[in-house]
């Protein structure tokens, strides 16, 4: 695959919708979230005072480095993945041909059927009774595949 395609599909796919991802992005925004509450308790304003600080800044800072390598190792390989799913699946328009396709088929297969069904009940070789036991089975097989709502 060339380069440009490679990033038009890393800027379309830049936040797959998968649930692992969802999962990992909510945990780097809390990590963000809770450094920027580290750096707020390191400063002289904090109401723990400036001996905490430098705790508070470290923790901060494992916090952010935690983040960026998230990103970086487990959330950059889901996009990779995402993106190589895409790339293999089929697209929308051939699987609506397809779905299209076995509907006909099914239609056509259908069609025959009860010509075919037609042509037993037409023949004159069956008596009466009989007629009317193959059309009770059948319309016995129509109601049981397709079943009425109530």
């Amino acid at each position: 695959m060339n380069p440009e395609r490679r990033k038009e599909l890393k800027r379309q796919y830049r936040n797959p919708p998968t649930a692992p991802y969802r999962t990992l992005r909510v945990v780097r925004v809390a990590c963000l979230l809770a450094a920027l509450l580290c750096a707020y308790f390191a400063t002289p304003l904090s109401p723990f005072g400036e001996d905490h600080g430098i705790v508070f800044a470290v923790i901060g800072n494992i916090l952010i480095i935690g983040a960026i390598v998230l990103d970086a190792t487990k959330m950059r390989s889901l996009r990779e993945e995402y993106i190589e799913e895409v790339l293999n699946s089929k697209t929308k328009e051939s699987r609506k041909a397809q779905k299209a396709a076995r509907a006909e088929e099914r239609a056509k297969a259908r069609q025959d059927q009860s010509t075919s069904v037609e042509d037993m009940l037409a023949d004159e070789s069956l008596s009466y009774w009989d007629r009317l036991k193959l059309s009770a089975r059948l319309s016995a097989q129509a109601a049981q595949e397709s079943p009425r709502e109530k």
